[in-house]
């Protein structure tokens, strides 16, 4: 075994240089070339671009889908989307919208049934599950003079 490898390191395993370009048994597409690229004029690689100007200022909470608005309405659909498991084996022919008024503390303060899914069962299901227990706390910079937080109106189905 050690006189194979000595062998082989004796014959070794020299590769022939490249042919030159005017030696190729084929031709060489349009614009490809066997030298090599010059090299460039300035560093390839370096420190990132360096920005003097001020950053951007920061979007405004009323913006829609910024501020604690969207993960608040998460939260409460979240809970809500638990109550509603029950309900019926068939989703509703609609779906149905609803408006909520949540006070400081999670308590329901109004709710109302803006548009009707078309089944009355469902309907009477989703607000008995608005009405079943406490909601998340709203953010405090969510809540209004008086203490409440009135959400987006929601859909369910």
């Amino acid at each position: 075994m050690i006189r194979f490898g000595l062998a082989l390191l004796v014959v070794g395993c020299h590769h022939a240089p490249p042919p030159a370009s005017d030696e190729l048994p084929f031709e060489l597409p349009v614009g490809f070339s066997l030298t090599p690229p010059p090299e460039p004029e300035g560093p390839i690689a370096g420190p990132r671009n360096v920005v003097t100007e001020p950053p951007p200022p920061p979007i405004a909470a009323d913006v829609p889908g910024q501020g604690p608005m969207v993960p608040y309405v998460s939260k409460v659909r979240k809970v809500l989307g638990t109550r509603l498991d029950g309900c019926t084996t068939a989703p509703p022919p609609s779906p149905a919208m609803i408006d909520l008024q949540i006070g400081a503390d999670g308590s329901l303060v109004a709710g109302v049934l803006k548009t009707s899914s078309g089944d009355a069962a469902w309907d009477e299901c989703l607000m008995g599950g608005v009405r079943q227990g406490e909601l998340p706390v709203p953010p405090p910079e969510l809540l209004a003079g008086a203490g409440s937080v009135n959400l987006p109106t929601m859909v369910f189905r």
